[in-house]
C-alpha cells in the first residue's frame, strides 16, 4: 500500500518533469536521503527524492468499526492513514534544484488527487489518494533535517491521504 502510493507519486511527477523539460532520463526517485550506515546513496545525485518521514492514522475519518463474530471482534472498516513525505531536490547546481522543486510544487498543486480511474495499474489496496502541502515552521523543518542526519536542501513536505 505505501510502496504503491509513493510509486504513483514518483511516476506521475517524473512523467511531468520529463515532458516539461524534454528529459530522457528519470529525475524522480523514492529513496532514503541517507543509508543505515550514514552514507549518502549514489543514486540520488541530481534527482528529486521522495522520502517517507512519518505514517499516521487519519483522525478526521473514523477508523473505528468492529463487529462481533464467533466471540471475537473483527474490524469491518478499512484503515485510513496519512503519509508525510519529504520531497527534496538534490542537485549539484543549486539553481537547477530550485527550478525542479518549484515545478514539483506546481505539479502537485495542479494534480492533488489520484483514483482508480486515472491510475488503474497502481490501486490495489486503496481507493484514492490525495496530496496536500504540509505546513511546517522553520524549527520543524530543521528538526526533520537534523533527524535524517543530512544537510538541508530545497524541499517541501506533503501529506498524502490514503482512503
Amino acid at each position: 500500500m505505501i510502496k504503491n502510493a509513493l510509486n504513483i507519486i514518483a511516476f506521475n511527477l517524473n512523467q511531468y518533469l520529463k515532458n516539461k523539460f524534454k528529459l530522457t532520463e528519470d529525475h524522480v526517485i523514492v529513496s532514503n536521503l541517507v543509508t543505515l550506515d550514514g552514507s549518502i546513496p549514489k543514486n540520488i545525485q541530481n534527482k528529486i527524492i521522495i522520502s517517507l518521514v512519518n505514517i499516521e492514522q487519519e483522525s478526521i475519518i473514523s477508523n473505528v468499526g468492529f463487529t462481533q463474530y464467533n466471540n471475537t471482534l473483527e474490524n469491518n472498516l478499512p484503515l485510513h492513514i496519512n503519509l508525510n513525505v519529504l520531497i527534496s531536490s538534490n542537485f549539484e547546481n543549486y539553481e537547477e534544484g530550485l527550478h525542479f522543486i518549484s515545478n514539483t510544487i506546481i505539479f502537485f498543486n495542479n494534480n492533488p488527487v489520484y483514483t482508480k480511474q486515472n491510475q488503474p495499474d497502481y490501486f490495489e489496496s486503496f481507493e484514492k489518494l490525495s496530496i496536500e502541502l504540509f505546513k511546517t515552521t522553520i524549527q520543524e523543518t530543521s528538526q526533520i533535517w537534523s533527524s535524517i542526519g543530512v544537510k538541508h536542501s530545497p524541499s517541501v513536505l506533503y501529506k498524502i491521504r490514503l482512503l
